[in-house]
């Protein structure tokens, strides 16, 4: 996902840059801030698991969005203190390790059917960037399952290039492309992240959107117009209809990636460990 996102950007060049950045702000997500109620604690949780269900098709459990919720209360409240930059890429790397390390035969299959469906262009716009990757879905399998054998023997070399690659290997990428573009044209939601760390809920909306390529900065109505246009583009009958389609995740309209897979409740809550025990006082 993080090896060609400016492959995914370039194309995403109709109606959604128009009304790309103002938009988000006004009905998308908002975090809360110390000495906000606990209800607004809740209510900016909700704004953040219903964006990425609605851009993904990704739902949080009750069990998990509670205990998000608890724990961007207490680092509101300063009980625990927030991440850095830094720790935000050790963490989702030690979490993409663990997760490489558990999957299991039928998870890496359904990565490659996300990949299989893309690569040959049947229903995915995403098929267009993923096309210009010479690896065939057996050798896209076939890698994954090298990652999981090389996790599982605690690759230090694997970690090292996991680790860079999380960083952030250009500008716009990784988590150091993210928080640097997003501190910039949503400073609403991200323009203290270098100034005061961040929090439990920005780590989590960070992590979705690494993982799913998702530009969190696009409005959903601007990405639903993104998809209209590309239909209308495209035509013929191999481009399915729109309706009932996101614009991200497994089955993702605009571009897909096995967020199913990579992004479940299972690895939020590792993440929130990490957060929890590098956090907590």
């Amino acid at each position: 996902m993080i090896f060609i996102s400016s492959l995914r950007r370039a194309l995403l060049i109709g109606a959604a840059l128009t009304i790309a950045i103002s938009s988000f702000v006004h009905a998308q997500v908002r975090f809360a801030s110390p000495g906000d109620s606990s209800n607004d604690v809740k209510q900016s949780v909700d704004s953040v698991t219903s964006f990425v269900q609605r851009r993904s098709g990704v739902e949080f459990s009750g069990v998990t969005e509670a205990r998000l919720v608890a724990l961007e209360q207490r680092t509101l409240a300063g009980a625990n203190r927030r991440l850095s930059a830094n720790e935000l890429v050790d963490g989702l790397t030690d979490v993409a390790l663990l997760r490489l390390q558990t999957l299991s035969d039928q998870e890496i299959e359904q990565a490659t059917s996300v990949y299989r469906r893309s690569h040959e262009l049947d229903g995915s716009y995403a098929g267009f960037t993923w096309g210009v990757i010479k690896v065939t879905p057996p050798e896209f399998a076939n890698g994954i399952r090298r990652f999981r054998d090389e996790s599982r023997n605690r690759s230090k070399e694997l970690r090292k290039t996991l680790r860079m690659f999380i960083a952030g290997i250009s500008p716009e990428s990784g988590v150091n492309g993210h928080l640097e573009l997003y501190s910039r044209v949503l400073p609403e939601q991200f323009g203290s992240v270098f100034r005061a760390g961040i929090t439990p809920l920005q780590t989590i909306l960070l992590a979705y959107a690494i993982v799913s390529d998702d530009p969190l900065q696009l409005s959903s109505d601007a990405l639903t117009k993104e998809m209209e246009h590309a239909r209308e583009w495209m035509r013929g009958e191999r481009y399915p209809d729109t309706k009932g389609r996101y614009p991200f995740g497994a089955n993702g309209y605009l571009f897909a990636t096995p967020v199913n897979v990579f992004f479940g409740d299972r690895t939020i809550n590792d993440l929130l460990d990490f957060v929890e025990k590098r956090t907590g006082n």
